[in-house]
């Protein structure tokens, strides 16, 4: 499947659900929370994690095998913001992929070399970014060319022009709507909920882009909202297949989501610790 650049997308295929992160079988749990639902109960992917799993293998033609049973990839580079859950182990495994914690990672100044990453990878962060033109230039500046930028956002489809709620005069924040938090605990400020300009503002700093909507019922996966941005290249998505008769097998996740919830609550609970040394001056 090709989509020229600018084209938007959706992808509907009905078959039994299974786990395009683990290959687990469903049914999905806590459908009714919306993009952070349809939780699989085996490796704990909401649905809005699969739908990034699944753009990049739409990317690399794996669509219709779990991300557990890719092959080793290790000569693609590829770098996340705040990967949560399970599937960040896989990626270890699959690709050459480092993770690093927004905002520790600075996207509007990245410490990546010039056309170093074959995909960038952001899961809802870039609505928190004060300069978001800036992380959006540079991400392009360390894609290689035809590397892919991948990324999820509060979007909003029917708004021509992205809802800003705070400006900055004379370097202070001013909120011209009501604030809006989540991520990190519900910590993070959302600088504005994206619409259908942003679309614009990626072809004008060089990318192609796709806006893709994904209804896969088989993946636990309902409007989806998902952005792929290649540099100076077409974006290729390959789907093809029905991947049915993976569901069987899967890869029990216990201790690997034992660890994964150990690691990220002792990050939270250092990140509230530097909060709170900051506010009181410790």
């Amino acid at each position: 499947m090709a989509l020229e650049p600018g084209q938007e997308g959706s992808y509907n295929r009905a078959m039994a659900p299974w786990c395009n992160v683990c290959g687990a079988s469903g049914p999905f749990l806590h459908a009714g929370w919306g993009r952070e639902g349809s939780i699989c109960s085996n490796c704990g992917a909401a649905a809005r994690s699969r739908t990034m799993v699944y753009a990049l293998g739409a990317c690399l033609g794996l669509t219709t095998t779990p991300l557990a049973s890719w092959p080793e990839l290790k000569d693609l580079c590829a770098l996340e913001v705040s990967g949560r859950g399970g599937y960040p182990v896989f990626l270890t495994d699959k690709l050459c992929y480092h993770s690093g914690e927004y905002p520790q990672l600075d996207l509007e100044r990245l410490p990546c070399r010039d056309d170093e990453l074959d995909f960038f990878l952001a899961g809802d962060v870039l609505e928190h970014v004060q300069d978001d033109g800036r992380a959006f230039r540079e991400v392009y500046r360390a894609l290689k060319a035809g590397g892919r930028l991948l990324f999820t956002v509060p979007y909003e489809h029917h708004r021509i022009q992205t809802l800003v709620r705070v400006e900055w005069v004379d370097g202070e924040a001013q909120f011209v709507e009501p604030p809006e938090y989540h991520g990190g605990g519900g910590q993070n400020l959302a600088y504005r909920t994206y619409g259908r300009d942003l679309l614009e503002r990626l072809r004008a700093v060089g990318f192609a882009v796709v806006h893709w909507t994904l209804d896969l019922p088989e993946h636990g996966i309902s409007g989806q909202d998902v952005f792929l941005c290649a540099k100076d290249s077409q974006i290729e998505l390959h789907t093809g297949g029905t991947g049915a008769q993976i569901a069987a097998s899967s890869v029990p996740l216990f201790p690997l989501r034992a660890w994964a919830v150990a690691k990220y609550n002792l990050r939270a609970l250092a990140q509230v610790a530097r909060e709170v040394r900051g506010r009181f001056g410790w």
